[in-house]
């Protein structure tokens, strides 16, 4: 009779408030400890996936690099270059420069200027 006393004493004291505010208290505790630590465990993995898309991109980056000096070790690309950069031209070659015709981008503004709000409204709806 006496062990079933001591047994019911225990679980009176395992059960009473302040021993399950306590487990509720250390419970929070750990569930805090264990969102901190799976966080800090994710930087590092954000980290590793935009490492490996910069990697990605440097690499792209090289090819065309390669691509790039290749070309330039021959006479054509060395000319191509040239050409490109300083506008030279071969003897019997002339250079043509194309504007574009600024006169009819400003017309096109004025008529935008004149068109009512009513027609604006209606263009917004396709309409």
């Amino acid at each position: 009779m006496r062990e079933f006393q001591k047994k019911q004493n225990i679980k009176r004291a395992l059960y009473s408030k302040p021993v399950l505010v306590l487990m509720g208290i250390v419970f929070l505790f750990l569930v805090y400890v264990t969102w901190n630590m799976y966080t800090k465990a994710m930087v590092p993995q954000a980290n590793r996936i935009s490492a490996e898309e910069e990697l990605a991109e440097l690499q792209a980056r090289e090819v065309e690099l390669m691509a790039r000096i290749e070309m330039l070790g021959t006479e054509e690309g060395i000319e191509l270059e040239v050409r490109d950069k300083f506008g030279l031209v071969r003897d019997g070659e002339e250079v043509v420069v194309i504007v574009e015709d600024t006169s009819s981008g400003g017309s096109s503004d004025r008529n935008a200027n004149n068109i009512s709000l009513w027609q604006k409204i209606l263009r917004v709806f396709g309409m």
